[in-house]
């Protein structure tokens, strides 16, 4: 369970109706100019596989969902519950909190913190259906396709699915 102003808040951010798609850097959370970001490790534990989704700028690379802490979201996990469905077209229960990673992004510092989601339905349409690609994978292979991002790779070896 996360918190953000000391009190404690339940993981599901569909109970708050956001926008379909972020709105922009102007609405996002920064923390002495570190801007924060939400992401999920998504697990499906009936085949023990990883979730992940192309990316945008680099359509031959796999990442994780994540994506800017926006002022409307009352906890950087429900930015992650939200970034997920919008991204990767998945909705599931927030398990665990895998732990926070800082690193540069270009020009721009920023924070993550990481939650691991077990899947409960997978929409055939969603927000970013268009732009991206999604697969389920083993953790091994996970672990292979994000080896070019540390934190990713370190999240993942956080999961259930390592143990």
């Amino acid at each position: 369970m996360s918190t953000r102003s000391g009190h404690a808040v339940n993981s599901s951010a569909e109970k708050r109706s956001p926008p379909l798609n972020a709105m922009g850097r102007k609405s996002q959370i920064y923390v002495n100019g570190v801007r924060q970001v939400g992401a999920c490790v998504v697990i499906k534990p009936s085949t023990k596989q990883i979730l992940v989704i192309s990316s945008r700028k680099h359509p031959d690379k796999w990442v994780l969902p994540k994506g800017g802490w926006e002022d409307f979201e009352p906890t950087l996990e429900a930015c992650a519950v939200r970034e997920t469905w919008e991204e990767a077209g998945v909705k599931g229960d927030v398990k665990a909190e895998l732990g926070k990673w800082k690193y540069e992004a270009g020009k721009e510092k920023e924070e993550v913190g990481v939650f691991e989601m077990e899947v409960r339905d997978e929409e055939k349409k969603w927000p970013e259906e268009k732009e991206r690609e999604r697969k389920w994978v083993s953790y091994d292979e996970a672990l292979k396709l994000l080896n070019h991002r540390k934190w990713m790779n370190e999240a993942v070896a956080r999961s259930s699915l390592s143990r």
